[in-house]
């Protein structure tokens, strides 16, 4: 078949045994949650696995589900190395990818391990620091969901809705018409 990458000599690979020893891990460590989907993308250049945690969020008044997951990818190209956080950004596509990569990017809960000498010799301290993280993950899960259930039942008039709107749903000229639709219409 074709290459998939040609690497330069300061590449080390995570393996997938080794991304098998992380997704053990999480789920050791979060008892009850399972693999969602595991799934090998571009051609085997990368591969992704989705892990629920093991209850969903419910929100009084809202009557979805919020599941939270957690996501580890590894790529084998030059788009990245292993990362790993929370989202909530079921992945199972190559559609889906870049959007969880990029919340695990933007978030302060999750990381992203370049495939270095250092990742391959430090490999005990990178499972440490995905256990920790993870661990930190679903403390602030929990966190938000408390909060989540005391707003919930908060009265609020339409003056504080609108300057909540204001702040933190601007709608800019960057949005798409869904988005600015959707936000204008709240």
């Amino acid at each position: 078949g074709d290459p998939i990458w040609v690497a330069p000599d300061s590449y080390y690979p995570v393996t997938h045994e080794m991304f098998g020893e992380i997704v053990d891990e999480v789920l050791r460590v979060e008892l009850g949650a399972g693999i969602d989907a595991l799934t090998v993308l571009d051609n085997g250049r990368s591969i992704t696995a989705t892990i629920f945690l093991p209850e969903p969020l419910k929100v009084p008044g809202d009557e979805s589900m919020l599941w939270p997951y957690y996501n580890l990818s590894d790529r084998h190209d030059q788009k990245g190395g292993l990362r790993s956080g929370p989202g909530p950004i079921r992945v199972v596509s190559a559609n889906t990818q870049p959007l969880a990569e990029q919340q695990i990017e933007k978030s302060t809960l999750g990381r992203v391990f370049r495939h270095t000498a250092g990742i391959v010799r430090n490999w005990d301290q990178v499972k440490q620091a995905i256990r920790d993280d993870l661990v930190f993950a679903r403390q602030t899960m929990t966190d938000f969901h408390e909060t989540a259930q005391i707003l919930a039942v908060e009265p609020f008039d339409l003056k504080q809705v609108r300057q909540f709107k204001k702040k933190w749903l601007p709608v800019t000229t960057s949005m798409s018409d869904r988005s600015r639709t959707y936000t204008e219409n709240l």
